[in-house]
């Protein structure tokens, strides 16, 4: 039986530590929750006021986002672009580097001389 008083005395101290701890704790959390109910009540007739005005916005910044999106992906296809064809000029593209400066010697147009002094 000492054994079962000291349990159960046990078991009373706990449960007076956690009502303790989490009493304020479950306060704190209700505050919280009637705080957030009443800026909802307050501010539910102001959003829909003003919807129409909200989903206009809306619809203009994601446009202008797309808009931004494909102006990158157009600026990254052209930066590559140039670069292609700056290497196919130099001669230090992959396949068929150097294909430009062939037809222009071919042609007459360009000798090795006038390569040399420019550096292209």
């Amino acid at each position: 039986m000492a054994a079962d008083k000291s349990t159960l005395k046990t078991l009373v101290r706990v449960s007076l530590a956690g009502t303790v701890v989490a009493g304020p704790l479950v306060c704190l959390s209700g505050l919280s929750f009637l705080a957030t109910m009443t800026l909802l009540l307050i501010t539910s007739p102001l959003l829909l006021i003003f919807s129409p005005l909200l989903v206009g916005a809306a619809l203009l910044v994601s446009v202008v986002l797309v808009g931004f999106g494909a102006a990158l992906g157009m600026a990254v296809v052209g930066g590559c672009a140039l670069l292609t064809i700056v290497s196919q000029v130099r001669g230090q593209g992959g396949r068929g580097g150097g294909v430009v400066l062939e037809r222009l010697k071919e042609d007459g147009g360009v000798t090795d001389d006038d390569i040399d002094k420019k550096d292209i």
